[in-house]
């Protein structure tokens, strides 16, 4: 995988040249007039309008919607010809960057046969598709096609990123995307409302790395209802909620190798095995996610033919049982409904706040705050979350908060290293509202609230965990007398009543006084 991400990042630094730029419709008509013009290393930057058009080249060039998708569309339905929007003809060594377009696509050939990519078709050399918007692709009229929205095939590597992927359907493999590379990536993109009557209800493809993305109520008429994967892949800090099978894995379908981290698997169903994951050889690992409401007839919401390890995960309200094939199973610090053996594990209700809403945070007294294991957490070797280091632990959850963040008012029953306080298991940190959570220190004595009021070195008395100098300080709470004791708790009834320094009559006479008056 790290040999993956500097091939793309070399791609992204060198493959486009500094060539000319070409304006559609300033200096060309038409997108397909500005690239029969352009050379190698150009750029054809579209201003925004709806373009019926086909597209072909074979060029390394760069195609771009410069008023962004939403103005910016590419619209084959209907266009003259047969074929996708663009097809892009690369036997070997081009590349192509798509960028800012909304793209309809309609039935697709590649080099006169049928093939699929409804949107886009590659054939060789590298893809970059960002911030387009790839929908309402129909592959339905074509023998065989595959890849309803974008076929790449024989790619030597494929990005696509920032982009939504909705309404595509084919009747072969990947309703919106196949994608046949050694090397892919995806991140950042949005695949809702995909399907294929055969498999992969969004993606088909080999070895991704599926980062940040939602998979969205896509479905499949036999396995995998959102991805595919015909080799082995690492899907990480994503989103899987609501897709189906009508064969196996209702969310994903793993041939190889599988590492999981940071994901949610919500509400997804298979009418075979594997409600949210089926996968088959090698191994596969789940690490601080979430699988949640899953169901399939048999095997679990995960099902898998040989080893499977996890840490820091629950497994919840899952069909008849939440894993399958637990005879190689290595399970640590994880919430199992119903339980399961294992250093760590426990049967308890994660309290997740409104799953049915996407919000999968958890709630408060949640017995997974606090409760993961430090020691477990893996290291950032790709320094996949961009801060320098591949030595460190990830230390934010999949929405970007820090991790370790510590609640004083639950015990620490996870597992620690160096770190200060455990994470929580599953993939999202509580967030403790302030001053709860742990680093508030409004007296500014390097202290944290919280142990100051603990530890009496502070008072609290009107109970709203915040230092009562501190209430005083910003006007909440007064103290005319400056004693340090807010005037609203001020007991009058002390025994130097008149505060002269001496216990004598006048304090008597002074407190005869003040309990004709009411004093206790």
């Amino acid at each position: 995988m790290r040999g993956l991400l500097v091939s793309l990042l070399c791609l992204s630094l060198s493959s486009f040249g500094w060539g000319a730029d070409l304006e559609v419709p300033g200096q060309y008509p038409t997108i397909q007039a500005a690239l029969d013009a352009a050379v190698d290393g150009d750029r054809v930057l579209v201003s925004a309008g709806t373009y019926a058009e086909r597209l072909a080249t074979n060029l390394s060039i760069e195609l771009i919607g410069v008023d962004g998708p939403e103005l910016t569309i590419l619209d084959a339905r209907g266009a003259p010809g047969s074929g996708s929007a663009l097809a892009l003809q690369y036997h070997s060594g081009g590349a192509a960057l798509v960028r800012g377009f909304t793209i309809h696509g309609d039935q697709a050939t590649i080099f006169a046969f049928p093939f699929g990519g409804g949107a886009i078709t590659s054939f060789g050399g590298y893809l970059t598709v960002e911030q387009c918007i790839i929908e309402d692709c129909d592959l339905r009229n074509t023998a065989g096609p595959s890849g309803g929205g974008i076929l790449a095939n024989a790619m030597m590597a494929v990005v696509l990123r920032d982009s939504i992927f909705r309404n595509n359907h084919c009747i072969g493999q990947g309703g919106a995307v196949y994608a046949a590379s050694s090397e892919v990536v995806i991140s950042g993109c949005l695949f809702e409302d995909n399907s294929s009557d055969l498999n992969s209800g969004a993606i088909y493809t080999h070895f991704p790395l599926i980062t940040d993305c939602i998979f969205r109520n896509n479905s499949s008429g036999d396995d995998a209802g959102a991805v595919s994967i015909a080799g082995s892949g690492r899907i990480q800090n994503s989103i899987f909620e609501r897709n189906s099978a009508n064969g196996q894995g209702g969310a994903l379908f793993v041939s190889d190798d599988l590492d999981v981290f940071q994901c949610v698997f919500y509400d997804n169903s298979s009418a075979g095995t594997g409600g949210a994951i089926r996968h088959f050889s090698h191994s596969m690992h789940i690490e601080s996610s979430l699988i949640l409401n899953n169901s399939a007839p048999s095997r679990g919401a995960v099902s898998t033919q040989t080893g499977f390890s996890s840490s820091n995960s629950i497994y919840w309200q899952n069909g008849p049982s939440p894993l399958w094939n637990t005879s190689l199973n290595n399970i640590q610090y994880c919430i199992v409904e119903g339980g399961f053996p294992g250093v760590g594990n426990f049967d308890a209700d994660p309290l997740i706040s409104d799953p049915v809403n996407s919000d999968y945070s958890l709630l408060y007294g949640s017995p997974a705050t606090d409760a993961g294991s430090n020691v477990l957490l893996r290291r950032d070797l790709d320094d996949l979350n961009g801060n320098g280091l591949i030595s460190d632990g990830y230390g934010h959850d999949m929405l970007g908060n820090p991790r370790h963040t510590q609640d004083l008012f639950v015990a620490d029953t996870g597992e620690l290293d160096m770190l200060t306080f455990p994470l929580d298991i599953g993939p999202i940190e509580r967030i403790i509202p302030t001053p709860t959570d742990g680093y508030d220190d409004c007296n500014g004595n390097s202290i944290n609230d919280l142990l100051d009021i603990m530890s009496e070195t502070e008072t609290d008395l009107n109970e709203n965990l915040i230092p009562d100098s501190c209430d005083i300080a910003d006007g909440t709470l007064t103290d005319a007398d400056g004693d340090g004791v807010p005037d609203e708790y001020q007991n009058a009834c002390v025994p130097d009543l008149n505060e002269d320094g001496e216990l004598d009559f006048f304090d008597v006479s002074l407190f005869l006084q003040l309990f004709s008056m009411g004093c206790p």
